[in-house]
């Protein structure tokens, strides 16, 4: 994975981002085993830029992706 600099934190962050928009089910049902295993994944490949923010359903795509930490 490729890393760059995020502002001037001294962090680094993927270039590669995992939205978490639709892990909120806005689209209809979603089975919340299969978003675990997509972060889990996600974070196996060297993601760490979660795309996750209080306005997605109600925080749940951000508590889904805690729980899969």
């Amino acid at each position: 994975m490729e890393y760059r600099p995020f502002g001037r934190t001294g962090m680094q962050v993927s270039a590669i981002g995992f939205g978490c928009w639709e892990i909120g089910g806005s689209y209809g049902h979603f089975d919340e085993g299969e978003v675990v295993a997509a972060v889990n994944r996600a974070i196996d490949l060297g993601i760490n830029c979660f795309d996750s923010a209080e306005g997605y359903r109600n925080r749940l795509s951000g508590l889904l992706r805690i729980c899969a930490f």
